[in-house]
């Protein structure tokens, strides 16, 4: 195939798109449209939006996410996923719903929140959506323009000689005929509406409402009041009026002039979206028209009106969004017309005044609200202003995903387990609030005291039986935690200073992260590195103001994060290298575990137990399950202790009826505890496997081939089952040794 087939193939293939989408109409077949879907042709901005947030849907959010939906427009692939926000995105939904309810967008949604907080790139989303969904079939948006022939000669048959426009038809056969197919070529003037107003508005009134009401009789579509109201701009009635005083108000000769256009919306070309930056100039213009060739070639009875071209975000994203962003860098004089404009909905311009039908949203960061705030004018805007708070996210997991794409761009350096995650939840950690205890009753203050910066990190991102919890907390604080965590989330919501409004940014976490990479001398880059990074950072008070927030409780102490997130992860990575190394059979910890629980459900029972090494029954092993026992911590009372082991099974079986008993699940406590008696018995083989894995980083030569199996064992399966590479390993390693209180060295 020759490029010139292959463009002949793609180019037949945009028509036949084209004329699928209807791209061009006369204007009655545009009431055919609007006939068929009523709804869909004479929606406003504020329920366009709404139908787009229907039409892409929504799906279950993060499991203690306070919202419980995830809308899928803020994961429109064009626009990449907006990471966490369900609760600022859902209060927007509503507060779009509530402007269909009402009629009308009435008020300016303010998306107020630190610096970092996703509020740009929660709008960037919505308009990345808009535009997606205007080349739906369900999201088809038109417009209108006049239509003017170029043969002038040709006398229109409801026209005297001396205001000609042009048509060579008998009066029967060119009253309802269209020029919106009109060539090109033979089009002398076209005029385009600037402000893209939906056609319908041609149809003058009361004879629009007939016909819209005739709609209603036949559908169960209501309309809102603004598809009764005047909204032509000053410039469309000018011509319509001239054409209907021309034609003698004969409307069918009026509308063969209509060429009916379907438009995108598009941030880009500002078509239907406008963002507006902060500055100083006006957000909508006029200037009249006086040389444009198009205007010398409109017919005699056009040519007396005064042609005005408008511009400006207003003009732009009328039908569609308009977009403030940092809207308070402005000053004040710049934006005090919107007072009127958002709540009539119109905009003054010098020759006229336009109605216009859009949404605005806006952004802005929480400093600057503040100063806001202390305005005089300050109350009269507050009115008009829906606010919606965006703060930073509270939750690791969410957290971790913001910077995948960071990641991506470290090519020459790879992140080892947890290094990002002890990043994201240092972050998380400095933007928490202690609990208040005024919201519980007094019973549980004990219980609120105990949530540390680092179990509330971990209550909200849904690690409700992490060991650290189960470490410095009871069983009965971690039930009511688990019950109240929804409360906790909730507890500063609406307060100034909520929870999210300060701590580390998103750009700190990329700047840390990227600077540690950057000093990462082999490529690998750790948990370790990455701490160590914070704590020269940390140093720079001067820099970050959330270094200087006042400490309350255990909270505000970046300091203090970092030698518990220390201490965390040396547990961590001494409990994965403690599993690496071969010392036990795969499945011994469980296996023990089972004649345990088996000796003691018979034992309860009083019955005898099956031995299958004599093929005989016999009781059960009394001193097996008090050495047992003892391992674990049992006091020497066990009737007790075994008769809640018998309760624990029957409750986990009625939980998971359909489910087989898994008892490393049910009784992972005990688990823990076997093998950390088994460690503490294997201490001396575990200190020489480390030693030796330092050792074979240096010189391999010095271990024995029994020895060096055992390292490449070990690294192996930190490898396999972990993730760790060589180098990163034994960095980890080297740093736990260094600690006090390490379980890898005999000393401890």
């Amino acid at each position: 195939m020759t490029a010139k087939d292959l463009f002949l193939q793609l180019s037949n293939e945009y028509r036949r798109n084209h004329q699928h989408h209807k791209m061009v109409l006369s204007f009655y077949e545009y009431l055919d449209l609007v006939k068929a879907y009523p709804h869909r042709f004479l929606r406003n901005s504020s329920n366009y939006l709404v139908d787009m947030f229907d039409h892409y849907g929504h799906k279950p959010s993060h499991k203690l996410c306070t919202t419980g939906v995830k809308y899928q427009v803020f994961e429109v692939p064009s626009s990449g996923p907006v990471i966490g926000g369900e609760r600022p995105q859902q209060e927007l939904v509503d507060a779009l719903r509530s402007f269909v309810t009402l009629g009308s967008s009435f008020k300016l949604l303010l998306l107020h929140g630190p610096n970092g907080s996703s509020k740009s790139t929660t709008t960037s989303a919505i308009t990345a959506a808009m535009e997606d969904y205007s080349e739906t079939d369900e999201g088809a948006l038109y417009k209108f323009s006049w239509i003017f022939p170029k043969d002038k000669s040709l006398k229109s048959p409801a026209l005297d000689p001396s205001t000609a426009i042009g048509f060579d038809r008998q009066p029967t056969e060119a009253r309802f005929e269209s020029l919106a197919g009109l060539e090109e070529n033979k089009i002398a003037s076209k005029i385009h509406s600037e402000f893209r107003e939906n056609p319908i508005y041609l149809l003058p009134m009361p004879l629009r409402q007939t016909f819209l009401n005739s709609l209603i009789e036949s559908n169960t579509d209501s309309f809102t009041d603004h598809v009764f109201s005047k909204g032509l701009s000053k410039k469309n009635k000018d011509i319509f009026d001239s054409l209907v005083s021309a034609y003698k108000g004969d409307l069918s000769q009026v509308f063969r002039h209509v060429q009916v256009e379907r438009f995108y919306l598009s941030r880009h070309y500002r078509s239907g979206i406008a963002t507006v930056d902060p500055q100083m100039s006006v957000d909508a213009s006029e200037r009249q028209l006086t040389m444009d060739r198009y205007l010398k070639e409109l017919p005699a009875v056009l040519q007396t009106i005064n042609f005005y071209d408008y511009a400006g975000a207003l003009v732009d994203g009328n039908r569609g969004l308009i977009e403030f962003s940092d809207f308070l860098k402005r000053p004040l004089e710049t934006f005090k017309y919107l007072l009127s404009t958002i709540e009539l909905r119109t905009v003054h311009l010098g020759s006229a005044t336009a109605l216009l039908d859009t949404v605005f949203i806006a952004t802005t960061n929480d400093k600057h609200w503040e100063a806001f705030s202390q305005l005089p004018d300050f109350s009269s805007f507050h009115a008009r202003i829906h606010l919606i708070t965006v703060p930073y996210l509270l939750q690791v997991d969410q957290e971790m995903m913001i910077y995948q794409k960071d990641i991506e761009l470290l090519h020459n350096t790879t992140l080892a387990p947890h290094a990002l995650k002890f990043l994201c939840l240092f972050a998380i950690m400095t933007r928490l609030r202690p609990p208040r205890t005024k919201d519980f009753e007094p019973q549980h203050t004990a219980t609120l005291h105990a949530v540390t910066p680092l179990i509330k990190a971990y209550i909200y991102n849904g690690n409700l039986h992490h060991p650290h919890l189960e470490l410095h907390l009871k069983k009965e604080q971690r039930k009511f935690l688990t019950k109240n965590t929804l409360k906790l989330q909730k507890q500063y919501e609406g307060d100034p200073y909520y929870e999210g409004k300060f701590g580390a940014s998103p750009r700190f976490v990329r700047s840390i992260l990227h600077s540690a990479a950057q000093v990462c001398d082999d490529g690998h880059l750790t948990a370790v590195d990455i701490l160590s990074r914070l704590e020269a950072i940390i140093e720079r008070v001067d820099l970050y103001e959330f270094l200087r927030q006042k400490p309350v409780g255990p909270y505000h102490k970046p300091a203090e994060f970092l030698s518990q997130l220390r201490d965390e992860y040396q547990t961590l990575f001494e409990n994965e290298l403690l599993d690496s190394m071969t010392m036990a059979e795969s499945g011994e910890y469980q296996k023990l575990l089972g004649e345990y629980i088996d000796h003691v459900v018979h034992a309860m029972r009083k019955e005898k137990i099956f031995d299958s090494v004599s093929n005989s029954f016999r009781s059960p092993d009394e001193e097996f399950m008090k050495k047992m026992e003892k391992m674990i911590g049992i006091p020497t009372e066990t009737s007790t202790y075994r008769q809640s082991l018998i309760s624990r099974l029957a409750s986990y079986k009625i939980d998971h009826p359909d489910k087989e008993i898994e008892l490393d699940i049910v009784f992972d406590d005990i688990v823990k505890k076997i093998k950390k008696n088994f460690y503490e018995s294997k201490k001396s083989q575990i200190t020489a496997i480390c030693q030796n894995i330092l050792k074979a980083h240096l010189n391999q030569d010095k271990l024995s081939p029994s020895e060096l199996s055992e390292v490449d064992s070990t690294l192996h399966h930190l490898e396999k089952n972990y993730g760790y590479h060589r180098t990163s390993a034994i960095r980890s390693l080297q740093f736990c040794l260094s600690r006090p209180g390490s379980r890898l060295t005999q000393a401890s």
